[in-house]
């Protein structure tokens, strides 16, 4: 039955992503057969971040995602794919997803911001998104170690019209 329905999805997902925006840190997809963004980050970024670097690729994330909304793109789900890279969760960087980055998702209606990372960089994310108690109050923040479970749990969860 998990096996049929990880095949279902495979599948799905095959046909119904677009990218939307690539550059050397990430690149952002619409999966469209989930009504869902997928902003997935590069090797890249582990090489060369550094506090501004996070802040570029974040603002340039915003940007992004204003247009796909603008051309009507209206999800209410977001997955950051980490597995690959992503920005170092430094206080700095945390400090500026708490106060412009998740608003704004917040803000044009992207209320669940979906994880995929690896094992030991969720205690981390948990860490930063728990320590926000007006993030958790209007946020959903669930963690997953595979992109299928990631991918799972958005099919399940989201109400797709």
């Amino acid at each position: 039955m998990l096996e049929d329905t990880n095949q279902e999805v495979q599948a799905a997902l095959k046909e119904n992503i677009v990218e939307v925006f690539e550059d050397k840190y990430m690149s952002i997809f619409r999966l469209e057969s989930l009504a869902a963004f997928e902003i997935k980050y590069s090797k890249e970024i582990y090489n060369s971040f550094n506090f501004q670097d996070a802040i570029e690729v974040m603002d340039q994330t915003i940007v992004e995602i204003k247009k796909q909304l603008q051309a009507g793109f209206k999800y209410d789900t977001i997955l950051f794919n980490l597995l690959d890279g992503g920005p170092i969760a430094t206080p700095q960087v945390q400090e500026f997803v708490a106060t412009v980055f998740y608003p704004f998702f917040s803000k044009k209606g992207i209320q669940n911001k979906i994880y995929c990372s690896p094992e030991t960089i969720i205690p981390i994310l948990m860490k930063s998104t728990n320590d926000n108690t007006a993030l958790n109050q209007e946020n959903n923040h669930p963690f997953f170690t595979n992109r299928e479970d990631s991918i799972c749990h958005i099919k399940n969860t989201s109400i797709i019209d």
